[in-house]
């Protein structure tokens, strides 16, 4: 049973180290593509518009005339991959460190088990086993239970041969009343909503 468990929870922790080193290449390679990227380029430049109304002069009513003019700015910015790559660095640490705890916790796993299987209490099927692996290995303790179950058997015959002669008790013939005046209102209900149908 102890060998049964430790080898589900080592399946279980082989499971989960596979996945997190699964993701952790799968996010290096990802990361690799994006550090080559920044490398390129480390600074993104952009520009920026701006239009303008601008008063030249009057016409011959009065009316000003006005120019529209465009400003083009370059802006130099940090190259937004920088900030995804600080992300997926930190996920890969976070993956690193689930690794070694699985990896720790893989190799105490056949303690853990073992001392969490000595602190349950025993139940009924492991009781049964220890007691007939004792009966199989000892003669003195099958005759033993023989003995006690011949006992036991006798006892219960012996009760219920006494019982036989008796009359029936007060609780009994209540319980029988019961019975028998529900099984006649069950009736009386019956018979009720056929007439009615």
């Amino acid at each position: 049973m102890i060998s049964e468990t430790i080898a589900k929870r080592l399946s279980i922790y082989d499971s989960d180290i596979l996945r997190i080193t699964q993701e952790m290449d799968s996010l290096s390679k990802a990361t690799i593509v994006l550090n080559e990227e920044l490398q390129k380029r480390p600074v993104i430049k952009g520009t920026n518009v701006s239009t303008q109304e601008q008063v030249v002069g009057m016409d011959e009513r009065g009316i000003p005339k006005k120019v529209r003019t465009q400003t083009v700015n370059t802006v130099t910015l940090a190259n937004p991959l920088a900030e995804q790559l600080k992300a997926n660095n930190d996920q890969i640490q976070i993956y690193s460190m689930q690794l070694e705890q699985l990896r720790l916790d893989k190799k105490e796993v056949a303690e853990t088990v073992r001392t969490e299987v000595a602190q349950r209490a025993p139940g009924f099927i492991e009781e049964l086993e220890a007691t007939l692996k004792v009966i199989s290995q000892s003669k003195i303790s099958l005759v033993f239970y023989i003995i006690l179950f011949c006992f036991l058997t006798f006892l219960e015959l012996f009760v219920l041969t006494i019982k036989l002669g008796e009359k029936k008790c007060d609780y009994e013939l209540i319980v029988e009343n019961q019975l028998h005046l529900k099984k006649n209102l069950m009736e009386q209900t019956a018979q009720s909503v056929l007439v009615r149908k």
